[in-house]
């Protein structure tokens, strides 16, 4: 599995290991149940985390909850988020109902 070199500076900087989660094209409630065992597995191990977004081409509010609450519990743990390449629609759709700040997401897009 290929690591970027943020991920990797994070993970040796903290002295923990990180953890990498991708975001598939369609992000709705179809598929909310497996991404939330997924989210829920990652959560457990206690890491830091890189969430690849960059395919995202919709995304339902549902799902921007589950992955708040993920964020949020991923920082109770002491560990961080990072975004790589989140898409225009997440950022967007994040923006519009207010939790683009909450999910860590960059203030700009790349």
């Amino acid at each position: 599995m290929k690591t970027n070199n943020k991920s990797k500076r994070i993970a040796k900087s903290t002295g923990k290991k990180a953890s990498r989660i991708t975001l598939g094209t369609h992000q709705d409630i179809a598929v909310i149940n497996n991404l939330y065992g997924r989210l829920k597995k990652c959560a457990a191990k206690q890491v830091n985390v890189t969430m690849i977004a960059k395919k995202v081409e919709s995304i339902d509010a549902a799902t921007l909850q589950l992955l708040l609450s993920f964020v949020q519990q991923v920082q109770s743990s002491g560990n961080t988020v990072d975004w790589q390449s989140p898409s225009p629609v997440l950022f967007n759709s994040a923006r519009q109902i207010g939790v683009e700040k909450a999910l860590l997401l960059p203030q700009t897009m790349e």
